[in-house]
């Protein structure tokens, strides 16, 4: 007999007696057994008999409470969670590498994509990105824009540039255009969420069953967006115009024959596919089929990325630390990219800084919480220093030392991260008061503000050298301190988060203006004749033409575009085709790159279903109101 309580069970489940009920229960079955009143105080040797037995027997009821959790999907963790998800044979997914869209540049070469040989590039980290579909440059130049996945799985920031690790003959350049940071090993959540939505992906004749096939089992994709037009006359779904009785797909990541077949395999017989920029041929694996196998066409679409940019207005006050710019935009970004669900890690602290050996799950981010063995409580992740969410080292905010062990880490004070942003979303300012707040005492919030060029202020034609925007035509919009610039032709694209910091000649308009950053955005001058029908002949170039120009003098109508190199030489004197047909004889010519600027001045932003958000620290900005 004993008089310690034991764990009662209700409809609830099983439910333990608190830990001052287990010790007094422990002590009178010592007093009744020994037939004395001991005196319980710790610093006798009964009261630490007692007070080690009591603890014990309260750990031995917490492992039963905890495994009882472990039969319940919205609890489960570890191989419990992993064998509820055998149920659905689903496997925990392993780290997903950062995918970049990467505008390439040449004149007929053929860019591999294994599976012995890949065109690759690199960043300015080391980091190489092998291209994962093969492209064939145009034989007469121009460009082709392909996928690379990074070589190092995990949550890598997208770069603003690379360059070409091995040379292949006949490619030039490669420019970053957009891309989508990867993800560490599936976090307990994310497995959760992905298991609901794999439930969908069992039925057919859905959207829901096609965006859980996509999600839960095609390896490296990393998002997707799926939509009909039931309709018999074309309807603007998500910012884009999609025909009549059609289905549209974007998916970012993962290889186009496991899409292609992913697709095939779920949408409605019959049904069109609306897409623009993917294409691939899949044929039918049923076995029952002679030769020739039944062959279908699929189509969909990677989306661009739009870069949405955050203003963040600080109450003034005497304890903002002189890092504050730093510390909201590595929260901001990191809860923009869905790092901020937790993680859990192998690692060590000494002083104030976290080591991060590996991470076994998840993504680390800051202003999450952190424990285990030896750390002191309420210790949270301050800001990352060279861990990027994944192994690397992060300053924590309480001193200690703690060897090597597995560490877990959640959101401050159980408060929930805004979900990642993804395609079609919308981004509201609001929802990353909490992320900010969460810093500390000092990071009072006035207002979020955020921006894209969805919400454009301003559309012009012009170039850039050094820190100096020349602006020589003005499509729509005023132009005004702050803003942040975008835009590119097939020589170069405006890098991410490059602003406009003060007025040169420009006042709004056509003039210059100073930027935040030193780049070469090339214009050009050329003596242009009409060839033939969309097609105009440069000569006596000054500058570099671009793929993507917009052209201006006698004879060109309003907004005509360079649409293509055909010969010559590729950015000097050559033929090129237009956008539109020309009268241009011996005309002079102006060559300039059409730039999109934006304020960042909204409540919200809704994003396009063929965009994908995209965000860098430099896109934070930080004030005092």
């Amino acid at each position: 007999m004993t008089f310690v309580p034991p764990i009662s069970w209700g409809t609830a489940g099983p439910i333990t007696p608190s830990g001052p009920a287990i010790l007094a229960g422990v002590q009178q079955d010592y007093n009744i057994s020994y037939n004395v009143t001991f005196n319980f105080n710790l610093n006798t040797p009964q009261g630490q008999l007692t007070s080690s037995l009591a603890a014990a027997i309260n750990n031995s009821y917490q492992t039963v409470i905890y495994f009882s959790t472990q039969f319940d999907p919205q609890f489960a963790q570890g191989r419990s969670q992993d064998a509820i998800a055998r149920i659905n044979f689903l496997t925990r997914l392993p780290a997903e590498p950062t995918v970049i869209e990467v505008e390439c540049l040449g004149s007929g070469a053929t860019l591999p994509a294994g599976p012995t040989q890949y065109a690759s590039v690199y960043d300015s980290s080391g980091n190489i990105y092998q291209c994962t579909e093969a492209g064939t440059l145009p034989p007469g130049g121009g460009t082709i824009t392909l996928s690379f996945a990074c070589l190092t799985p995990g949550p890598i920031a997208v770069p603003s540039s690379v360059q070409i690790y091995q040379n292949i003959s006949g490619w030039d350049t490669a420019t970053v255009i957009g891309g989508t940071v990867g993800n560490n090993a599936e976090s307990s959540q994310q497995f959760e969420l992905r298991r609901q939505q794999s439930i969908a992906s069992n039925a057919v004749n859905s959207n829901t069953a096609m965006l859980g096939t996509l999600l839960s089992n095609v390896p490296g994709v990393l998002d997707a967006y799926v939509v009909d037009n039931p309709s018999s006359a074309p309807a603007t779904i998500g910012g884009i115009s999609i025909p009549a009785n059609t289905l549209y797909i974007a998916v970012t990541g993962g290889s186009s024959a496991a899409i292609a077949l992913a697709i095939w395999q779920k949408k409605p017989p019959g049904i069109p596919l609306y897409s623009r920029n993917n294409t691939q041929v899949v044929s039918d694996p049923i076995p029952a089929f002679s030769p020739p196998v039944p062959q279908y066409t699929i189509t969909w679409e990677t989306p661009k990325s739009l870069q949405i940019y955050f203003l963040v207005t600080l109450f003034n006050g005497p304890n903002i630390p002189s890092n504050a710019q730093t510390l909201i935009a590595a929260a901001i970004v990191s809860s923009f990219n869905g790092l901020n669900s937790g993680a859990e890690f192998i690692g060590s602290i000494v002083g104030t800084t976290l080591t991060v050996s590996s991470v076994i799950s998840g993504t680390i981010g800051p202003g999450q919480l952190i424990s285990g063995a030896n750390v002191v409580p309420g210790t949270t992740i301050y800001q990352e220093i060279t861990g990027q969410g994944n192994a690397g080292t992060y300053q924590v905010s309480l001193a200690q030392t703690v060897p090597s062990t597995t560490i877990a880490s959640s959101p401050a004070n159980n408060v929930p991260s805004p979900p990642r942003a993804r395609i079609g979303s919308t981004i509201l300012g609001a929802q990353y008061v909490t992320v900010v707040a969460i810093l500390g005492a000092w990071a009072l919030i006035e207002s979020i503000q955020v921006g894209s060029n969805n919400a454009a202020s301003a559309v012009v034609v012009g170039s850039i050298s050094g820190t100096t925007l020349n602006v020589t035509a003005v499509t729509s919009g005023i132009l005004a301190v702050g803003q942040f610039i975008s835009g590119g032709d097939s020589n170069g694209t405006i890098a991410a988060a490059v602003q406009i910091i003060s007025l040169g000649t420009g006042a709004g308009g056509i003039g210059t203006y100073i930027l935040n950053q030193t780049l070469t955005i090339a214009g050009a001058t050329f003596t242009g004749t009409r060839n033939i029908a969309n097609q105009i002949t440069a000569s006596v170039v000054t500058g570099l033409i671009g793929i993507g120009d917009v052209i201006a003098g006698v004879g060109i109508p309003t907004g005509t575009t360079i649409t293509g190199f055909i010969s010559g030489v590729s950015g000097g004197a050559g033929v090129y085709s237009t956008s539109l047909d020309t009268t241009a004889s011996s005309a002079a010519v102006t060559c300039g790159v059409s730039i999109t600027s934006c304020a960042v001045d909204n409540e919200s932003v809704s994003l396009n279903i063929n965009q994908e958000p995209e965000i860098t620290a430099a896109n934070v900005i930080v004030q005092i109101g």
